[in-house]
């Protein structure tokens, strides 16, 4: 009986030794690794146009080296998050700009911001306004330490104001519109390189006490693109005139230009209702850089 108990003592023994172990292997293969990391990503809006005011809404993202594509909304704050592990690049634009469309979103290199037409024939295109945008070529999330970095979007957009200034006869024209020819209409949101599409920007002046003026936003220009500035005088006496000025060599640093530009035109109005109405290009000018055609 002796021995009986005492093998009885082995077994238990045995038996609590295997249940120890067996849990510690258990315990042991249901401890899997994170798959997640920490990202923090803030936005320095030292690059705000003149004027306008930090976007209210951002879009990231975030395209993992394996081709996994992941997509967070946050505020122009900045955002704060988990992410699977891996290897980045991240594409940030505003979500509250207007007069945009976007393309390519599913490719970091290629994802463009562009310009809608507005017409299918003379490619009329919207004006952008209140446009960011930035890329960031390396984030790299793991479990061990928090993915930190610092965004610093560019405006994407560019902008003009149109003066016309009339002499003579004020009082003889009723309206005018305007278009820029040679727009860009696209532009790379990741590196800001503008897209060799082009289109025309049309607006209306609204009157002012020496003639029309207007502003006019859009992505910037082209050098293979040609730049006209095309103004129809419309007169009170129901005809009209049309004022064509090549602006071409003036934008040739539109591009780095981080403030509005002015462009003014002066016309003399002549003539009466009776014989109709004339507008002659007195001058213009754009920033300070003036041309007399007198």
């Amino acid at each position: 009986m002796r021995n009986n108990s005492i093998y009885k003592l082995i077994f238990l023994g045995a038996m609590i030794i295997y249940s120890f172990l067996s849990a510690s292997c258990v315990r042991r293969d249901l401890e899997v690794p994170p798959t997640e990391g920490q990202v923090d990503i803030s936005f320095n809006w030292k690059n705000l146009f003149p004027g306008e005011t930090i976007p209210a809404g951002m879009k990231l993202c975030f395209f993992r080296s394996d081709g996994v594509t992941v997509v967070k909304e946050c505020t122009g704050t900045g955002f704060s998050g988990s992410l699977p592990i891996g290897i980045y690049k991240v594409l940030a634009y505003n979500t509250d700009a207007t007069g945009v469309a976007y393309r390519n979103t599913d490719s970091y290199s290629e994802a463009q911001v562009y310009a809608p037409s507005l017409t299918k024939g003379y490619n009329y295109i919207s004006q952008p306004l209140h446009v960011y945008g930035i890329g960031l070529d390396l984030l790299t999330v793991s479990y061990n330490q928090d993915a930190v970095s610092e965004m610093t979007p560019v405006s994407l957009i560019k902008k003009a104001t149109f003066q016309l200034t009339v002499t003579g006869d004020k009082s003889a024209v009723a309206s005018c519109n305007t278009m820029l020819t040679g727009i860009v209409q696209a532009v790379n949101i990741s590196t800001g390189q503008l897209q060799n599409d082009t289109g025309v920007v049309s607006f209306i002046p609204v009157s002012t006490s020496t003639g029309f003026e207007s502003s006019v936003s859009f992505f910037g220009k082209v050098d293979s693109a040609p730049n006209q500035l095309e103004t129809t005088v419309n007169f009170t006496s129901g005809g009209s005139q049309t004022i064509i000025v090549d602006v071409t060599s003036k934008f040739t640093e539109i591009n780095t230009i981080v403030v509005p530009i002015e462009v003014k035109v002066n016309i003399e109005v002549t003539g009466t209702v009776q014989t109709g109405f004339t507008a002659i290009l007195k001058s213009w000018s754009v920033e300070d850089k003036n041309v007399s055609v007198y």
